[in-house]
């Protein structure tokens, strides 16, 4: 079983790849971005992997926010208790009450989600991004913050 962040993975995957690495990996377990086929794809070729799970999905101001079951596909995770869920524009706005000290009303995600109908519980799929952050290696950077401070800088070293 590996755990870990997609784009991570990847790199490793195709480390694996090009050194020819001969690994195989029955589960994997992801969290921090969403996955894509491409990557799927990319695992099962390299690791012969035949399932993949997300470990939850969270924020670090909200907390845990929804979690995957058997019948859950690529994505989808359901509500977890006590919170509330709305799609505005596409962005998964959550509210909790959990933290009875401290709640969280209607915070903004940043991701891009769509409902699935269900009969008893909140269930969603993570679609992407509707912000201009990305993610690399599990870092986020703005797009809009990075472009300004290179038009107001001189001289920018990478």
């Amino acid at each position: 079983t590996l755990f870990g962040i997609p784009s991570l993975l990847v790199d490793l995957a195709n480390y694996c790849k090009s050194h020819e690495v001969v690994i195989e990996i029955d589960k994997i377990f992801y969290a921090g971005e969403k996955i894509t086929d491409m990557q799927l794809n990319l695992f099962k070729s390299v690791w012969n992997v035949k399932s993949v799970y997300s470990a939850g999905y969270a924020s670090v101001d909200v907390g845990p926010i929804g979690y995957q079951t058997q019948d859950c596909r690529l994505n989808e995770h359901y509500l977890l208790d006590g919170l509330n869920l709305e799609v505005i524009d596409g962005e998964a706005i959550v509210s909790s009450t959990i933290r009875k000290s401290m709640p969280v009303v209607r915070y903004k995600t940043g991701d891009k989600v769509e409902i699935i109908p269900h009969s008893d519980k909140v269930k969603f799929r993570l679609v992407g991004r509707v912000d201009d952050m990305v993610y690399i290696w599990g870092s986020r950077i703005s797009l809009s913050v990075w472009s300004q401070q290179c038009l107001n800088s001189k001289t920018q070293q990478f």
